[in-house]
Order: C-alpha cells, then structure tokens, then sequence
C-alpha cells in the first residue's frame, strides 16, 4: 500500500507466488529477470519478471501466500533467488 498527502491510503495490486510454484512457472515459462528491492524499513524483495507476462511476481511466504516475502539480509534474499532459477545475475534496487 502506499501513502499519499492527504488522501488515504491508495491499494497497489502486488503479484505474489509460493517458492515452489513461482519455480516451476520460471522453468516452464522462462526468465526475464530478477531484481532485489530494498524497502525504506531496510528489507530485501524478490521479484521475477516471466517472459510473455506483463506483471512482475514477487517470492511469497508460506504462512502469507499474498505478502511478499521480506529478507533482513540481502545474502538471504539472493539465495533465494538462486534457488528458484540457478541465476547469478541479480538487478538490485536501492529505494
């Protein structure tokens, strides 16, 4: 969600997909790329871009399938992302 001056909250649409199931769909449909995103409580997001989708999908938790999944360390989040696909290049974003 993001919060604007002075009128409320305004509700983002955020893609997300378990591990598992975001790791099949990359294997089946291909890589774009994956980026590393550093939010202003100084956590680490990880999203995939899927060929031939328009949207970006995010690495849910278990427990939260419609949160993105927050990393307090960036090795952390970089496993993770080795995990899903064996990639070793990463596009990282500083907010």
């Amino acid at each position: 969600m993001k919060n604007t001056k002075g009128t409320g909250l305004l509700k983002t649409t955020v893609y997300c997909m378990q591990q598992e199931f975001l790791r099949h769909l990359v294997k089946i449909a291909g890589l774009q790329e994956i980026t590393l995103w550093r939010t202003k409580k100084k956590e680490w997001n990880l999203s995939v871009k899927v060929k031939n989708r328009p949207q970006v999908l995010y690495l849910s938790t278990r427990r939260e399938p419609q949160l993105p999944r927050a990393f307090k360390r960036l090795d952390a989040a970089v496993a993770a992302g080795q995990r899903l696909c064996g990639s070793r290049q990463f596009k990282l974003v500083l907010l």
